[in-house]
């Protein structure tokens, strides 16, 4: 998503921008909870039980799971007016249809877009972009070169 954001992100510097987050507060309850299970291990007075190994594993995957959270955060597109996420969509047509989507990204008519048939073995792709709340909407036409996806248009804006 990081090109994709980028890219969009250039074209509308006003509207769309990446925002960037740890989720601290998950980080946080997966460590407590190891550190809980390890307070709960070291007071057991017979530690080489079966129960006691589960409790030794469930403390370590418990404490990769914070130390993950803490450290690897997530990324994702935002609507700046209305800080709505925005989503990204993938749909493969047939070359045949290349005419067609290239009217509907002129037109900047989605739903008729969504209305054509689409193709898993298909050489067109179309990324659209879309925030929840629908008031932002920009679709690009990709084809299928023998060395992968090459844009064939920029990001057009398109209404609902």
């Amino acid at each position: 998503m990081n090109e994709v954001a980028t890219d969009v992100q250039a074209t509308y510097p006003q509207c769309v921008k990446e925002v960037k987050s740890t989720n601290r507060v998950q980080a946080l309850f997966w460590l407590l909870i190891a550190v809980v299970l390890l307070v709960i291990y070291t007071q057991q007075p017979d530690k080489d039980t079966t129960f006691g190994l589960i409790q030794i594993a469930l403390i370590a995957v418990f404490m990769v799971l914070g130390v993950f959270k803490l450290f690897v955060g997530s990324s994702k597109l935002v609507y700046v007016p209305t800080g709505g996420v925005v989503e990204k969509h993938s749909y493969v047509f047939n070359v045949s249809l290349q005419s067609d989507i290239l009217r509907c990204l002129e037109e900047g008519n989605t739903a008729r877009l969504k209305a054509l048939k689409t193709d898993d073995a298909g050489g067109l792709l179309v990324e659209l972009l879309e925030s929840e709340e629908h008031l932002f909407i920009a679709a690009r036409l990709f084809k299928y070169e023998p060395h992968g996806y090459e844009a064939k248009t920029d990001w057009v804006t398109m209404k609902r």
